[in-house]
């Protein structure tokens, strides 16, 4: 839930959310799992009183979890709009994220491919430092565009790691966490409101990620990534659908072919995910949802390990 409330110049918004994750399966030593993971955030907009069109974003987010306990993430944000058509902004925060009950706990097979994936239930929770400087110009009303320079320090990144083949032929892969990361680059998007309740944006992203431990490119992190995205939005009806389709360039991995701790590097050619979702409101408070995920069905045994072809379809209450 979220509420919002205007306090003079103050915009200030908060709220919370809650989550409850039960698993049972023989895989585990207990042969179930359970977690209860929350969090409560505040974040005043100040809109300062001056000439210049400056706004002063500050926040602050409590994050919970039955497993690994509390985070408290800070952030602050300036905006500036020197005209009608340019904004620019720059932030710095704290990120948070504790590992999703699937790199926990998750395992599947893909013999027809060749790969098996597992979850980690030792993993850490990952936590960063954040820089951000963007601008965003309005090319039309119905046309913007936008870039935004980002440098991100993280400490135990959540990461799959490349396996060995077990005594089937199939490769295994398991998730693990790296000590020191470092993201930085820049995203360029696109946003144009199209007719017939339409909307497409595109985007590339530059991402120069590396190891700081082992000083090298991190591993399964392509340098080059392109995104697109054609939303159709009916009001009156509460439908969404969208079609959205990833390229990711070639990536990096290294492998210890001869157990002796020689690695060999080997790169991963590029690939595309294509994915289809569709929400349909049903009343004021329930919504049929229908997800397509990984329609092109990309994935292999020795570079990536991702979830096959998936339709899923169900129904999701919100106030």
């Amino acid at each position: 839930s979220s509420y919002h409330l205007t306090i003079g110049s103050h915009l200030v918004n908060f709220g919370g959310e809650a989550f409850h994750q039960d698993l049972s399966s023989e895989r585990l030593d207990k042969g179930e799992a359970q977690r209860w993971r929350g969090a409560v955030y505040l974040q005043d907009e100040w809109f300062l009183p001056s000439d210049l069109e400056l706004t002063l974003v500050s926040g602050l987010r409590v994050d919970f979890d039955s497993q690994f306990g509390e985070f408290v993430s800070p952030k602050l944000a300036l905006r500036f709009d020197p005209t009608s058509s340019l904004i620019t902004r720059v932030s710095y925060g704290m990120g948070y994220r504790a590992p999703a009950f699937k790199e926990l706990f998750l395992f599947f097979e893909n013999p027809s491919v060749g790969y098996v994936v597992e979850g980690n239930p030792d993993l850490r929770p990952e936590t960063s430092h954040s820089i951000n400087l963007g601008l965003e110009y309005s090319l039309t009303k119905e046309i913007k565009c936008s870039i935004n320079g980002f440098h991100h320090e993280v400490s135990q990144l959540i990461a799959s790691k490349l396996g060995e083949l077990d005594d089937n032929g199939l490769r295994r892969f398991k998730y693990e966490n790296i000590d020191r990361v470092r993201h930085q680059g820049f995203e360029l998007t696109s946003i144009a409101i199209l007719p017939l309740n339409l909307q497409l944006r595109v985007g590339y992203i530059l991402n120069s990620s590396r190891d700081l431990t082992q000083a090298r490119p991190l591993v399964g992190r392509a340098l080059h990534q392109g995104t697109s995205e054609l939303k159709y939005h009916h009001r009156p009806s509460a439908t969404v659908a969208s079609v959205s389709a990833t390229w990711s360039g070639s990536r990096r991995f290294y492998n210890d072919l001869d157990g002796d701790g020689t690695e060999e590097t080997l790169y991963a050619a590029p690939y595309t995910t294509i994915d289809v979702a569709l929400k349909r409101g049903l009343g004021s408070y329930l919504q049929l949802f229908i997800n397509l995920e990984n329609i092109l069905n990309e994935g292999d045994h020795q570079f990536l390990a991702i979830q096959p072809f998936t339709i899923s379809a169900g129904l999701s209450l919100s106030n």
